[in-house]
């Protein structure tokens, strides 16, 4: 059988466990082969039908079953992939919108990612709401369930706020940049997480 996506997965684990011995084959192995035989049709009885001979004239050997200790680790490896993954996107989408806010706070707070910098963003989301908040304010504010907002930060952030360009503080963009950081929050508690489940597997 073909390794193509995830499909196969449940077919080959039923299978094998019932017995059979199953070759797992890699699909562009397949094809370059029935290019060389100069097979063209693409149906689902054609390919069946390639893959029974590319078995015939290669017998590749049977696949064992995965370890289910390792196959748990791939998968959480993959879970964590993808989490990396949205982790960017998201703060590439907390960087345009702070473009547009409070494009001033980037000089100040280099990494968006930070527990820091959604701390402060969740509490003012625009350039507006840092002019309108004191520093002693932004001062007592926790981040990383540890440390505080240094005050030298919290004076920094307001004075430079009074000047922004930023001009976009409509109702949508302080939405955006809220819900997206608290989606940062969430995706680096969980990468967090499944970092020491990996270590543990």
């Amino acid at each position: 059988m073909e390794a193509t996506g995830h499909y196969w997965m449940n077919v080959f684990a039923r299978l094998a466990t019932s017995g059979y011995a199953v070759a797992v084959v890699n699909p562009l192995a397949v094809r370059r082969y029935g290019e060389s035989q100069l097979t063209r049709a693409k149906t689902d009885s054609a390919d069946a039908l390639l893959i029974a001979q590319f078995g015939r004239a290669h017998r590749p050997r049977a696949a064992a079953v995965p370890d289910e200790q390792l196959e748990d680790l791939r998968e959480h490896v993959r879970l964590r992939d993808r989490w990396v993954q949205d982790l960017g996107d998201r703060v590439r989408q907390l960087h345009r919108l702070v473009d547009l806010v409070f494009p001033e706070l980037t000089r100040h707070v280099k990494d968006l990612s930070t527990s820091l910098a959604t701390t402060l963003l969740r509490r003012c989301p625009t350039a507006l709401a840092f002019r309108q908040v004191k520093p002693s304010t932004l001062a007592e504010l926790r981040y990383d369930k540890r440390h505080f907002v240094p005050e030298e930060l919290a004076r920094a952030l307001v004075a430079a706020a009074k000047t922004s360009a930023g001009m976009h503080h409509g109702a949508s963009h302080k939405l955006g940049v809220v819900t997206t950081c608290e989606d940062i929050d969430v995706l680096r508690e969980r990468i967090a997480n499944i970092d020491r489940e990996i270590k543990n597997l």
